[in-house]
């Protein structure tokens, strides 16, 4: 949020556009919804989106923001539902993050929990639309390693198998 409106500070229209999807921590609720109360008309509370709706629901964003600030986060499927969409990913560097964000290809990665180098990833892929065009169309090849087919594909070489039946 910091970020975005340090971008746009002084703009006689926004650079960016930041909406924000997701739910709110029981404990985060009452301070978010002050914050909330705040924003600037370029930053937006969505709600939560109904999963069989998320891709749907990204397919018009330019990039999807995850500046996590868990070290040890798993597999965000948002990731995955932006890679179906078409849509980068500028992500923090957690644990994980180089196993599904190629940085520059897919996606940008920035140092976890840096203030200026987020802001220094999201003003480079503002500034750089054929970039993030290319990302997209790797993203939206790049999804198909996490299709049902391509999973069950995975898993049944892991284990040995030759071939599957579908009972």
């Amino acid at each position: 949020i910091d970020v975005v409106k340090h971008i746009n500070e002084g703009r006689t229209s926004p650079l960016c556009k930041l909406d924000i999807y997701g739910m709110i921590a029981e404990k985060d609720v009452e301070q978010f919804q002050l914050e909330q109360e705040s924003f600037p008309t370029y930053i937006r509370y969505m709600g939560v989106a109904r999963p069989e709706n998320s891709v749907t629901i990204m397919k018009p964003y330019y990039l999807h923001l995850f500046p996590t600030r868990f070290k040890t986060e798993g597999l965000p499927s948002s990731i995955i539902d932006a890679m179906c969409a078409g849509v980068p990913t500028l992500a923090t560097e957690w644990n994980s993050a180089n196993e599904f964000i190629e940085n520059g290809i897919n996606g940008i990665i920035c140092k976890f929990d840096d203030y200026n180098d987020l802001k220094k990833a999201l003003e480079y892929a503002l500034e750089n639309p054929g970039k993030i065009y290319k990302m997209k169309k790797v993203c939206l090849k790049d999804a198909n390693k996490y299709s049902i087919d391509s999973v069950i594909a995975k898993t049944i070489a892991a284990m040995g198998l030759t071939e599957y039946e579908n009972n």
